[in-house]
């Protein structure tokens, strides 16, 4: 919604319920009784913010108790929504059903429950799609209009990382609020009435589970509430009045999408932003990057005239971290990556821990090569694949040097996984070769990395795997000119040999 949404908050605790007041038979917030004028203070704040523009009020109180008849109040706010729904027929009010676990009749909602146009009632269901266990529900008298989901919902996080949760149908009214202001972005002269129907007419009626299917409680409204569907509806509604066709959910998602990627590094990066679909003729693609040290080859703008991919080279220099950004013009949408340069210059001595092993079945027979190739006594070949496996647990292995000059020159090819510098070996996208390795370096600090290795090896038809947890530490090395290569002789060797 953009700087289309604004929010309005307002305490209407902090004044009694009801003030006298001046006559005025056109103000739905006033009451006269025995011949004085009262204003209703909660009445009286939500037609402020009507008055000051708001399209959507969500109200997430109601009485202390549902025990008690509160028909007057009930009245009195029935006759509200009813003007209003008379001068401002766009705007739509939202209430929360209530925690009590009691039934709505007509007389002791007070705010909520009434069967009008421009009000909708919320009601909390559980995962299973059941009505949760503090939920208020309706008879035929009263109305809960629809219902989301509100069971240990997740509004933050504590100090130390872990999820705040909380429950309550004050967690699904505003699920509701916020998907009206969605539809009257998309469509703003659609009626409080329309609104209501298209949720009501688009939600779930049975949740359909792992293995089950849970229809909707009676007394819990239309159904579940389902942004998706009733955001759609309200596009296709408006494309079928211009004669477009109707778009799908996936299509939807595509025109608003853009798959943005890197690859390469250390320095050296190619960034590619990918779109599925057009909405229109033509899009541009527009590269915007945040950061500094830095240089981009080419355009920093793009056009498609249909689906497909434009790409851009992006050199860092040392220490530095961009926040690169592209956005698409036909609707607005973007996507954004982080690229921080890695400094892993010189050579780093690695040292791995195995942490898994998976090996050919018949290699438990063949004592000499599994002695020679994975270090395994008599006693642990002897008691077969399994038993040498687990032999393998724990480990450590010298696993000679990284040194990224060199193996770029061997034709290791090297990029970015997340956070992680991947090196891969040049027969590594080869599952039939007879070796591979891959190294992951997850994190650098200083002169030493923490990371993973993946080796892997087809002898003759017998496949296997070893994984470590490995370690870098940053070291000089003296090596005479035509000893260059023999880190990668090395590591080939612990392929086999490890």
């Amino acid at each position: 919604m953009g700087n289309k949404l604004t929010i309005e908050t307002t305490n209407i605790y902090k004044t009694d319920d009801y003030e006298v007041s001046t006559p005025d038979a056109e103000d739905p917030t006033k009451i006269v009784s025995h011949g004085v004028t009262y204003v209703h203070t909660t009445l009286k704040a939500m037609y402020d913010q009507i008055k000051n523009g708001a399209t959507v009020i969500n109200c997430s109180y109601g009485p202390k108790s549902y025990a008690v008849d509160h028909s007057f109040e009930t009245k009195l706010y029935e006759k509200f929504y009813k003007k209003i729904q008379e001068k401002y027929p766009k705007v739509v009010i939202v209430g929360s059903a209530g925690n009590a676990n009691h039934v709505l009749n007509g007389t002791n909602g007070a705010n909520k429950g009434q069967k009008v146009g421009n009000l909708l009632t919320v009601g909390a269901l559980n995962p299973d799609g059941r009505r949760s266990s503090y939920s208020n529900y309706a008879n035929g008298n009263a109305e809960v209009s629809i219902s989301a989901p509100a069971d240990n919902t997740i509004l933050g996080t504590d100090k130390n990382g872990n999820p705040i949760t909380a429950s309550g149908t004050s967690l699904a009214a505003p699920q509701v609020a916020g998907t009206i202001a969605m539809i009257q972005s998309i469509n703003p002269d659609l009626t409080a009435a329309e609104i209501k129907d298209i949720l009501q007419s688009t939600a779930d009626k049975v949740i359909n589970g792992r293995n089950m299917s849970t229809p909707i409680p009676e007394g819990m409204g239309a159904g579940m509430l389902r942004v998706d569907l009733a955001v759609l509806k309200v596009i296709n509604d408006m494309r079928i009045k211009k004669g477009l066709p109707a778009l799908t959910a996936e299509s939807l998602i595509d025109m608003n999408t853009v798959e943005l990627s890197y690859s390469g590094g250390p320095e050296n990066y190619k960034l590619k932003a990918v779109i599925k679909a057009i909405s229109g003729k033509s899009t541009v693609l527009t590269l915007d990057i945040t950061g500094n040290n830095y240089s981009i080859g080419g355009d920093y703008k793009k056009t498609l005239g249909s689906p497909g991919s434009a790409e851009w080279n992006l050199t860092l220099q040392k220490d530095s971290k961009i926040t690169a950004k592209v956005s698409r013009s036909d609707t607005k949408s973007c996507a954004w990556v982080v690229i921080e340069a890695v400094e892993m210059t010189g050579s780093w001595e690695l040292t791995g821990t195995v942490t898994y092993a998976k090996l050919d079945a018949s290699l438990g027979t063949m004592k000499e090569m599994g002695k020679t190739i994975y270090n395994a006594d008599e006693a642990e070949m002897e008691a077969g694949q399994r038993e040498a496996e687990k032999a393998m647990i724990g480990q450590v292995a010298q696993m000679g040097y990284l040194d990224v000059e060199e193996w770029k020159n061997v034709g290791f090819k090297i990029h970015k996984e997340g956070k992680s510098l991947v090196f891969t070996s040049r027969f590594s996208e080869d599952p039939e070769s007879m070796s591979s390795i891959m190294y992951y370096v997850d994190e650098i600090r200083g002169n030493e990395f923490t990371g993973r290795a993946i080796a892997r090896n087809n002898l003759g038809g017998k496949k296997n795997e070893i994984r470590y947890d490995i370690k870098g530490v940053r070291k000089e090395r003296k090596l005479p000119v035509t000893s260059r290569q023999l880190p990668v002789v090395k590591l080939n060797f612990i392929v086999y040999y490890e």
